[in-house]
Protein backbone atom coordinates (compact mmCIF):
# COMPACT_ATOMS: atom_id res chain seq x y z
CA UNK A 1 0.00 0.00 0.00
CA UNK A 2 1.28 3.45 -0.82
CA UNK A 3 -0.78 4.87 2.06
CA UNK A 4 -2.32 3.91 5.12
CA UNK A 5 -6.06 2.74 4.84
CA UNK A 6 -9.38 1.30 6.67
CA UNK A 7 -12.79 0.21 5.47
CA UNK A 8 -13.75 0.66 9.09
CA UNK A 9 -14.49 4.15 10.01
CA UNK A 10 -15.12 2.87 13.75
CA UNK A 11 -10.96 2.72 13.96
CA UNK A 12 -10.36 6.77 13.08
CA UNK A 13 -10.08 9.33 15.10
CA UNK A 14 -10.04 13.25 13.88
CA UNK A 15 -12.06 12.50 11.08
CA UNK A 16 -12.09 15.03 8.14
CA UNK A 17 -13.06 15.28 4.77
CA UNK A 18 -10.51 15.00 1.77
CA UNK A 19 -10.83 16.57 -1.80
CA UNK A 20 -11.24 12.92 -3.31
CA UNK A 21 -8.26 10.67 -3.92
CA UNK A 22 -8.42 7.64 -6.23
CA UNK A 23 -7.88 4.55 -4.88
CA UNK A 24 -6.82 1.27 -7.16
CA UNK A 25 -8.08 -1.99 -5.52
CA UNK A 26 -6.59 -5.20 -6.01
CA UNK A 27 -9.43 -6.92 -8.39
CA UNK A 28 -8.48 -4.08 -10.45
CA UNK A 29 -11.95 -1.68 -10.03
CA UNK A 30 -11.39 1.75 -8.70
CA UNK A 31 -12.94 3.25 -5.78
CA UNK A 32 -12.46 6.95 -3.97
CA UNK A 33 -11.44 7.83 -0.49
CA UNK A 34 -13.42 11.30 0.78
CA UNK A 35 -12.59 11.15 4.76
CA UNK A 36 -8.88 10.57 6.42
CA UNK A 37 -8.03 10.19 10.01
CA UNK A 38 -5.70 8.77 12.57
CA UNK A 39 -5.54 5.17 14.21
CA UNK A 40 -3.74 3.67 16.82
CA UNK A 41 -1.81 0.40 16.52
CA UNK A 42 -2.16 -1.61 19.54
CA UNK A 43 -1.75 0.74 22.67
CA UNK A 44 1.26 3.13 21.53
CA UNK A 45 1.51 3.69 17.85
CA UNK A 46 -0.67 6.96 16.32
CA UNK A 47 -0.37 6.86 12.80
CA UNK A 48 -1.45 9.77 10.70
CA UNK A 49 -3.58 10.36 7.77
CA UNK A 50 -5.06 6.87 7.58
CA UNK A 51 -7.50 7.13 4.07
CA UNK A 52 -10.97 5.76 4.68
CA UNK A 53 -11.90 3.70 1.93
CA UNK A 54 -15.88 2.12 2.30
CA UNK A 55 -15.36 -0.75 0.22
CA UNK A 56 -12.17 -1.87 1.93
CA UNK A 57 -12.42 -5.00 3.49
CA UNK A 58 -9.60 -4.54 5.65
CA UNK A 59 -6.55 -2.65 7.16
CA UNK A 60 -3.30 -1.26 4.92
CA UNK A 61 -0.49 0.06 6.56
CA UNK A 62 2.61 1.90 4.19
CA UNK A 63 5.48 0.18 5.67
CA UNK A 64 7.45 2.91 3.89
CA UNK A 65 4.96 5.70 5.22
CA UNK A 66 5.46 3.93 8.88
CA UNK A 67 9.30 4.31 9.08
CA UNK A 68 9.36 7.62 8.11
CA UNK A 69 6.23 8.57 10.38
CA UNK A 70 7.76 6.59 13.76
CA UNK A 71 11.84 7.00 12.58
CA UNK A 72 12.17 2.82 13.25
CA UNK A 73 12.51 0.03 10.60
CA UNK A 74 10.68 -2.78 10.07
CA UNK A 75 11.96 -6.43 10.05
CA UNK A 76 9.64 -9.21 9.23
CA UNK A 77 9.88 -13.04 10.21
CA UNK A 78 7.54 -15.72 9.09
CA UNK A 79 4.53 -14.77 11.54
CA UNK A 80 5.08 -11.51 12.81
CA UNK A 81 7.28 -8.39 12.24
CA UNK A 82 9.29 -6.32 14.63
CA UNK A 83 9.42 -2.03 14.96
CA UNK A 84 12.53 -0.97 16.35
CA UNK A 85 13.33 2.72 16.93
CA UNK A 86 15.82 3.67 14.35
CA UNK A 87 18.84 5.19 16.19
CA UNK A 88 18.67 3.39 19.67
CA UNK A 89 17.26 0.30 18.45
CA UNK A 90 14.66 0.05 20.71
CA UNK A 91 11.71 -2.13 20.64
CA UNK A 92 8.42 0.02 19.22
CA UNK A 93 5.88 -2.30 18.91
CA UNK A 94 5.45 -6.34 16.96
CA UNK A 95 2.56 -6.95 14.89
CA UNK A 96 1.65 -10.27 14.48
CA UNK A 97 -0.15 -12.72 11.38
CA UNK A 98 -4.10 -12.85 11.33
CA UNK A 99 -6.20 -14.51 8.64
Amino acid sequence: ASCHMTGNLNLLQEIRTIDSIAIGMPNGMHTLACQEGSATLGERIKIHKVLYVPSLKCNLVSIAKLCKELNCSVTFYDEFCVLQDRTLRTLIGVGEQRG
